[in-house]
């Protein structure tokens, strides 16, 4: 999903009064501010504490361009040095989320069968239910550190 803020008029006119490095530091930290709405509104969805964990979010800035990826979901963020030495499966973690979010179909080990894990759709519940907070934290961000920036250019 691509989002564009825009709208809201006297937040429009600010940002072009501004220096475009200032505008988009600006810009990222309200970006950061929706994404960690939608991120607690998927973790509320979920009943199980380690799919809870799971649930993170990674914001990048593309090679070789000026744009950047906002990404919110399961298996999501920094990776961590693989875990090596045990025994067995790991539950739910970061590696493995998509089965609990997506489901499964009939598994089986080869010698019995396993079953089969039902999707829950926590990812769409949760960002159905924060995107009018996630828009306005971002405009709030946004207005929060422009007024910042411009008091500080004033100094």
């Amino acid at each position: 999903m691509t989002a564009f803020v825009t709208g809201d008029k006297e937040l429009d006119r600010r940002l072009q009064t501004v220096k475009g490095s200032i505008v988009r530091r600006v810009v990222v930290k309200g970006i950061r501010a929706g994404m960690a709405e939608v991120r607690d509104a998927i973790r509320s969805e979920v009943p199980h504490r380690s799919v809870r964990r799971a649930i993170a979010s990674r914001f990048r800035k593309r090679k070789g361009s000026n744009s950047y990826r906002a990404v919110v979901g399961g298996g999501v963020g920094k990776r961590n040095k693989r875990r090596g030495g045990t025994r067995g499966g790991v539950g739910i973690a970061k590696e493995n989320v998509h089965w609990y979010l997506m489901g499964t179909s009939k598994r089986h080990n080869g010698i019995r069968n396993t079953g089969a894990m039902p999707a829950h759709q926590a990812v769409q519940k949760g960002f159905n239910k924060s995107a009018p907070a996630a828009m306005a934290a971002v405009r709030k961000k946004i207005k929060h550190e422009l007024q910042k920036e411009i008091t500080k250019l004033r100094k």
